[in-house]
């Protein structure tokens, strides 16, 4: 059921990038700020919600867990997302334990939610919630965060194996300022509202460029992708047992020419038609099961 659910939510849910255009006077631009994001769409008809994600490189390329030098203990990340607090909301992440981000944890070194399988690789058999997480290797002198609630993992392509489950970690901070992905949660799947966002993106935010797009559009292209090999393979087989049967039955055809003479002999000698008829019939049973 949660699994239905959530691809439910998914058909609601927009992701859009946002990127500073490749102009002669870049340097002197900056992206736009949540608040002028949120302003430009505020008046979009059919959006409900909107969250916005930054992504930040933590020290060394893991995050750690709380006093421990243990690498099985760490996580291998290239970057975190810092976002806004009804980010997990909007995506329809439920929080199992502990609580969601709230608008006064982005006051100091902020705060952090660990999906599932984040929390049982650097707490194992332990309780996350509560605990501390230093945005870098152990030796680091990266920042420590709080864990204030496990999210359950994000869904995965089932049957996927070339990718194993990545854990998730998502911080709320002061240093969430810079936005480069911005979450919409529409009234209903209507592309219109998403374009109608992206054109007003453009058109009012100088200086940048925004594309948005179905948060599972990777995995309709992967599903796709999947069925047209699917019906590749389909017609492939249609045609080799197109082959096999032609090429069967120009055996039998041959083998039947062939033995015309015989069958004339045995006619002048009395053998009844359907006798003849069943021995042809079984030679080409014999030679289609072979085949």
């Amino acid at each position: 059921l949660q699994s239905e659910r959530e691809d439910a939510n998914e058909e609601t849910l927009w992701r859009g990038f946002i990127y500073q255009r490749y102009e002669a006077d870049t340097a002197k631009r900056h992206l736009p700020s949540r608040e002028a994001i949120r302003g430009t769409l505020a008046g979009v008809t059919g959006i409900q919600e909107m969250a916005f994600a930054g992504g930040r490189s933590p020290r060394g390329g893991v995050v750690s867990a709380e006093q421990t030098q243990d690498s099985n203990r760490t996580i291998t990340m290239l970057n975190y997302p810092v976002v806004s607090p009804s980010y997990l909301k909007v995506r329809g992440l439920p929080i199992l334990r502990g609580r969601d981000f709230e608008p006064g944890d982005a006051a100091g070194p902020g705060v952090a939610i660990l999906d599932a399988l984040a929390a049982q690789t650097l707490y194992p058999g332990q309780e996350a919630v509560g605990r501390m997480l230093k945005l870098g290797s152990p030796a680091s002198d990266a920042a420590w965060v709080r864990i204030v609630g496990v999210a359950r993992s994000p869904k995965r392509l089932e049957g996927d194996e070339r990718y194993a489950p990545q854990p998730h970690v998502w911080v709320s901070s002061i240093d969430s300022t810079v936005t480069r992905e911005v979450l919409i949660r529409t009234a209903s799947p209507d592309p219109s509202i998403a374009a109608t966002a992206q054109q007003r993106l453009r058109q009012q935010l100088p200086g940048i460029s925004a594309w948005i797009m179905p948060w599972n559009y990777s995995r309709r292209a992967e599903i796709a992708s999947r069925g047209f090999l699917a019906r590749v393979f389909v017609v492939m087989g249609a045609v080799a047992l197109g082959l096999s049967a032609l090429g069967l039955y120009g055996v039998l055809a041959y083998t039947v020419t062939r033995r015309m003479r015989e069958f004339a002999v045995r006619i002048a000698l009395g053998a009844e038609p359907r006798r003849m008829l069943r021995m042809v019939l079984h030679d080409g049973f014999v030679m289609l099961l072979a085949g």
